[in-house]
């Protein structure tokens, strides 16, 4: 059976988490918090795989998850991480997602040996207004 991921943000990194989870067989549920449309290609991978996008109460998923993907944009402690920690839902951020998805040293693409020869450089960023 699929693993099933909420990607917690509908940006485009949520959107970018919820292709690359998708087309690794996972059954992602893309949520968010308020009414949202997504790219046709990405909710027909999506429902193709079991998922789609969910809008509005996001505590009626968390019964169907094994563990939630935070986007950028969405804090760490908010009452539906909260909510998915005290159920012992694994809550991880999109770096980590990614980290664990390169599959070179992994099984079940997840990183799962630690390689001396591999090196890990990961660059993160913010978004800022930078014209006013």
């Amino acid at each position: 059976m699929a693993k099933t991921v909420l990607v917690y943000g509908t940006g485009i990194s949520g959107c970018g988490a919820a292709d690359a989870l998708a087309k690794q067989g996972c059954r992602v549920l893309l949520y968010s918090d308020r009414e949202t449309e997504i790219d046709s290609g990405l909710r027909a991978l999506l429902e193709q795989q079991g998922g789609g996008l969910f809008c509005g109460n996001g505590e009626a998923l968390l019964a169907e998850v094994e563990q939630i993907v935070l986007s950028p944009g969405i804090p760490l402690a908010n009452p539906l991480t909260d909510r998915a920690r005290q159920l012992g839902i694994e809550v991880i951020s999109e770096v980590e997602a990614a980290y664990r998805s390169y599959t070179k040293y992994g099984k079940d693409n997840y990183c799962s040996t630690f390689n001396a020869d591999f090196v890990n450089i990961v660059c993160t960023g913010f978004n800022v207004d930078c014209e006013g």
